[in-house]
């Protein structure tokens, strides 16, 4: 009876839909714009040649600022991960020249690409997202010479084979869960034979971070109150994935994700807290591929 009455309240109804939508639905979705049912404007973008990078472009309205980042953090995370990106993917072998491609993976508004003038070359660069309103935002206000474009949760990107110099993601695969397998094949097709992509991961080493200077984050919150939650955190998992199909947080175990690019990518290296307190993963084409 009691599992009835909860089916009928609302908040029972929206997790039954969900459900519905999780079991019944491929979703190959993305986030479109927030509008009425009335014409939807896109200004022309009015950034001058040469700008909208770094300090000089504007930092972006709360809801598509990934989140509640105070403005100097949100300006100054970017350019300190980008400036360590680079300079491991020097360590790395990677070649920086004129002209290569940059595809950011997950760009969002574009908190890191705001900084990509700072890579030792001048870049072709493109971002995607599936945040249809965050990608206009960085079209309208980031470097014209950019290309910013909406996808989806479909593993396809709109790319050649074989053209990307530089693929990096933030915090994208912490939220990639069933088809991050797929996701990795499709960025192996992507890459260059000299190229290499750039990918943070949230993995085991985290969850120290969890009982110490990241004590107060939301992660750290959920893992003290939700015992199932934190047994699952201290098991010998291969994978483990937090909060659903709607907000899934997911954490690797790093030896299975270093198996799991293979036969076709294989690990140049591995940096811990490279984005808070993510692990960036530096992988190439293996020699094979």
């Amino acid at each position: 009876m009691a599992q009835s009455k909860n089916l009928l309240s609302p908040a029972g109804l929206r997790e039954w839909w969900y459900g519905q939508l999780h079991q019944w639905i491929p979703i190959t979705k993305y986030r479109p714009y927030e509008r009425d049912a009335g014409p939807h404007v896109t200004p022309k973008s009015q950034v001058a040649a040469g700008g909208g990078n770094g300090r000089d472009a504007p930092i972006p309205p709360g809801t598509l600022a990934g989140g509640s980042l105070p403005a100097e953090e949100y300006l100054s995370s970017g350019e300190e991960q980008v400036r360590l990106m680079a300079a491991e993917l020097e360590k790395a072998g990677l070649e920086f020249r004129d002209g290569m491609r940059v595809v950011e993976f997950g760009c969002s508004s574009g908190r890191m690409t705001r900084w990509l003038h700072l890579l030792p070359a001048r870049a072709e660069v493109y971002g995607c997202d599936i945040f249809a309103e965050a990608v206009r935002w960085a079209r309208l206000n980031l470097n014209p010479s950019y290309r910013f474009l909406t996808t989806t949760s479909n593993p396809h990107l709109p790319f050649e084979d074989r053209s990307a110099q530089l693929i990096y993601a933030g915090s994208v695969f912490s939220h990639i869960y069933e088809l991050a397998e797929a996701w990795l094949l499709e960025l192996h097709r992507i890459l260059a034979d000299d190229g290499m992509a750039y990918l943070t991961i949230r993995e085991k080493h985290e969850f120290s971070l969890f009982d110490g200077k990241m004590k107060d984050s939301m992660i750290a919150q959920w893992l003290r109150e939700d015992p199932e939650a934190r047994r699952a955190a201290d098991s010998d998992f291969a994978s483990l994935e937090l909060g659903g199909f709607r907000n899934p947080n997911v954490f690797w175990d790093l030896e299975t994700f270093r198996e799991m690019v293979q036969p076709h990518l294989e690990v140049r290296g591995v940096v811990h807290e490279a984005y808070w307190g993510q692990t960036a993963v530096i992988l190439a084409r293996a020699s094979r591929s």
